[in-house]
């Protein structure tokens, strides 16, 4: 929804907080690549996740 939206070329948010488990289909790394790869805006993580891989990943 939200790569939907930003895709739209409406700028409707000022701020992405984002999970990295996003369920079914996409991950959190992968639709802030998304977003990231055509807007110039601020995106935070937020996980309880603390394993290296994740973090690292993240």
């Amino acid at each position: 929804m939200a790569i939907a939206a930003m895709a739209a070329g409406q700028r409707l948010v000022d701020l992405v907080l984002m999970d990295i488990n996003l369920g079914r289909g996409m991950a959190g790394p992968a639709a802030a690549h998304g977003i990231l790869a055509d807007h110039d805006l601020p995106l935070v993580f937020l996980s309880s996740h603390t394993e290296k891989e994740v973090v690292e990943r993240t």
